[in-house]
């Protein structure tokens, strides 16, 4: 079968400010999880693989359970973009594409 499954997450703050902080304390907290694997296991990991604001004004790719998720902030909204299925997807480039929907329904709106 060819069945892919998207998992797209919106949050909506009160302010851009609001989701700019909430948005810096996400990130923050991956990097924090980056270093303490790492010491665990002894061998770099990178949770945050690229930054971009391809998709809005900050976001990033990052490695979730062995998938590659797109995140980004635009204006007072935060958006988490992932495909956990098929298990053997391993490339960004669904995230991507409905991250591209995802900031064009915001910008429509």
């Amino acid at each position: 079968m060819n069945d892919i499954i998207v998992s797209v997450a919106v949050t909506r703050y009160e302010n851009a400010a609001l989701a700019q902080n909430a948005f810096a304390r996400f990130k923050a907290h991956l990097t924090v999880e980056e270093k303490a694997r790492t010491k665990n296991e002894g061998k770099p990991l990178h949770l945050i693989k690229e930054e971009s604001n391809a998709w809005g004004d900050e976001g990033f790719v990052s490695d979730v359970l062995g998938s590659e998720a797109v995140a980004f902030r635009k204006g007072r909204f935060i958006v988490n973009v992932s495909v956990p299925q098929p298990a053997t997807n391993k490339d960004v480039f669904f995230s991507r594409q409905f991250a591209h929907h995802v900031l064009k329904a915001l910008q429509d709106k």
